[in-house]
């Protein structure tokens, strides 16, 4: 996909959220994170399966009463190696996958108290490769999907009326790797935001 694509596809998104916005109350919702991934075939053949991310984005929140139509935008970096560990925010030089991905999220909230809300939220996420580093697998752009999509669900605690914390987990409907049919990722995103 090229970067005339992208562009129009990110503007008609964007678009259609203002119409959307006005009609609601509003939240935006930046937010950072870190992620940790596996992949099902590596899982299966191996038994071990752990990659980390991290991520950066926002997502716009649009409440009717007590349900929420979520909408976002997220970069985010996944590290192609097999790892130790999963959840770390540190970040090799090599060996990553970049791409953006789309969610878009229903939910309620079910909890709404002055000092906590707690809100469930599931959907999908449409997942836009960018970029591939130089890496010690022998990968390159032309054995990556362009484009993949996921379903994901979501949990997220606010805090103090601004601080928001968000366990999401991530399903892949289809592979990341064009010669390996079942490399499906699997994942787990813990991240920590703003709201306003």
């Amino acid at each position: 996909m090229n970067f005339t694509s992208r562009f129009a596809t990110l503007a008609i998104f964007i678009g259609f959220l203002f119409p959307l916005s006005a009609l609601s109350q509003t939240e935006f919702n930046p937010k950072v994170g870190v992620n940790t991934w596996s992949i099902k075939d590596e899982m299966e053949q191996s038994g071990q399966s752990s990659h980390s991310g991290q991520s950066i984005g926002f997502d716009m929140f649009i409440i009717d009463h007590r349900f929420l139509f979520v909408p976002g935008f997220h970069y985010r970096r996944l590290s192609i190696l097999n790892q130790e560990g999963g959840f770390t925010f540190e970040i090799p030089k090599r060996n990553g996958v970049h791409y953006f991905t789309i969610p878009v999220t229903f939910g309620m909230k079910v909890i709404d108290i002055p000092a906590v809300n707690f809100s469930l939220m599931a959907g999908g996420e449409a997942n836009f490769y960018y970029n591939l580093d130089a890496n010690d697998l022998e990968l390159d752009d032309d054995r990556l999907h362009g484009v993949f999509a996921s379903l994901t669900g979501v949990a997220q605690v606010e805090v103090i009326s601004f601080l928001t914390l968000d366990l999401k987990y991530h399903h892949a409907l289809h592979p990341i790797i064009k010669a390996r049919p079942e490399s499906k990722l699997r994942g787990w995103t813990l991240a920590l935001g703003v709201k306003f």
